[in-house]
């Protein structure tokens, strides 16, 4: 509530204050084109302009966000404060390479950028959302593929202004948009693809098995180019201007997560080889002695592999619980008693 109270106090400020500044520069030149001059010229004048549409583009976001992402929880609101703090610091780092280009066109794009950038992190976050909570309204689930669809189609856009930009003036500041929008036009379509396949197995009553397998492969891909383009665009801007520091955490970070991924396959791998020898096949008899129900599925079961602690479980079922935990770090070393408790728990 405060927030909001906030946000319109300050977009009627913003408004006076340009009226202020129009009324000032009537008040020294009767002529309007006189008075237009002294306007384009005026710090003070210009400063209010400026504010005044960032207060617009706050009402345009405001309302993007009303119609298409609704009320933003606590914790969106969190993390968005402290990443456009992240951002505005790298971005004041990258002015230093481009401290010669620096002017309005800078300033105007830097804007732009940061305003698609909230709505990459909210549309991030939502799916996020979705996946942990899918019991989603079809609005919302339409809501959230249009915003998603809108941003594509504005990386696509502005990645395309960037590169002409270049292509036509040689090297400029335009080199840094062109890098940052393919860097978000990568993260949307792993949101995209994540989004498309959190829908299927919502669909699938969250049974879908190749979910894991899809999420896994596709995430390494988004990291791989995204991990291209900051060497690409830190060879580029390291041979044409200077060191670009401001992208060293970031390489670092894509760096780390996919030797994450790296680590992570070569357990799945060890699971998957060393299954049969854990959870060997149960016989006929050992079937019949039990319950045939499986608990994971809760059908009957023909044919079953079996813990050491004695109980029984679908072949493909046993697999797709292996596959669809996150728990690759302890799983492989964990007794197959406190397995089965685990499997059961999940369950339940």
């Amino acid at each position: 509530m405060f927030w909001r109270i906030s946000f319109w106090i300050y977009t009627s400020v913003s408004f006076i204050l340009l009226v202020c500044a129009i009324l000032r520069a009537f008040w020294y030149h009767v002529y309007f084109y006189r008075a237009l001059n002294y306007f384009l010229v005026s710090k003070f004048s210009l400063l209010t302009l400026g504010n005044f549409v960032a207060s617009l583009a706050l009402c345009v976001g405001k309302g993007l966000q009303l119609l298409l992402l609704g009320s933003l929880r606590s914790r969106e609101v969190e993390m968005l404060t402290y990443r456009t703090k992240e951002t505005i610091l790298e971005t004041f780092l990258a002015m230093s390479i481009f401290r010669e280009e620096f002017g309005v066109g800078f300033l105007v794009l830097f804007a732009v950028l940061l305003f698609f950038k909230i709505f990459h992190w909210i549309a991030k976050d939502r799916v996020d959302f979705v996946e942990e909570t899918p019991n989603q309204t079809w609005q919302q689930r339409v809501r959230l593929s249009c915003l998603l669809f809108l941003l594509t189609v504005c990386d696509v856009s502005f990645l395309i202004y960037s590169i002409q930009k270049v292509a036509l003036n040689g090297s400029s500041f335009f080199v840094l948009f062109a890098f940052e929008f393919g860097i978000l036009l990568i993260a949307q379509l792993f949101a995209a693809v994540k989004y498309t396949l959190v829908s299927i197995d919502i669909s699938h009553g969250g049974q879908w098995e190749p979910r894991t397998v899809w999420m896994f492969w596709s995430e390494i891909v988004s990291d791989l180019l995204q991990l291209c383009a900051y060497m690409s665009f830190f060879t580029y801007i390291h041979m044409v201007y200077a060191l670009p520091l401001h992208i060293v955490r970031d390489m670092y970070v894509t760096i780390r997560r996919l030797q994450k991924h790296y680590t992570e396959y070569l357990r799945y791998k060890q699971v998957m080889a060393t299954m049969n020898e854990r959870f060997p096949d149960a016989t006929w008899d050992e079937i019949n002695r039990v319950d045939k129900t499986c608990i994971i599925c809760r059908e009957e079961m023909h044919h079953a592999k079996k813990l050491s602690c004695g109980h029984l479980f679908h072949p493909k079922c046993l697999l797709s619980w292996l596959k669809r935990q996150v728990l690759w770090n302890f799983i492989v070393w964990l007794p197959n008693s406190t397995l089965h408790n685990l499997v059961v728990l999940s369950y339940l």
